[in-house]
């Protein structure tokens, strides 16, 4: 699978495929489905489709919205600033619902 990391390119498409991402919208809203099964399908393609994205090719996800982390994102992040995971938490981040988001 190829993942297009242009983000101009991605804007372009999104523009594009408005009418149709609207239609999808519609057509789950109506769809006789319990959220925690459509949740589930929406987690299970998210990790498909994450597994093939190189965080470090673009950083597209970060410069444009704010990615949640999860404690191995933060232990890992802040291990590899030299930083204390309390010291990267004050700095970089903001709790939101029990998780943690860049500032």
């Amino acid at each position: 699978m190829k993942i297009e990391i242009d983000i101009e390119k991605i804007k372009e498409t999104a523009q594009k495929k408005e009418d149709e991402n609207w239609e999808f919208r519609t057509f789950l809203k109506g769809y006789d489905i319990e959220v925690e099964e459509l949740d589930s399908i929406v987690h299970r393609l998210f990790e498909l489709v994450s597994m093939e994205i190189d965080c470090t090719a673009c950083g597209n996800c970060c410069r444009e919205v704010s990615p949640t982390l999860g404690q191995e994102d933060i232990e890992r992040l802040s291990h590899s600033l030299g930083a204390s995971i309390e010291q990267f938490r004050q700095q970089f981040l903001v709790e939101n619902d029990k998780n943690f988001s860049e500032d």
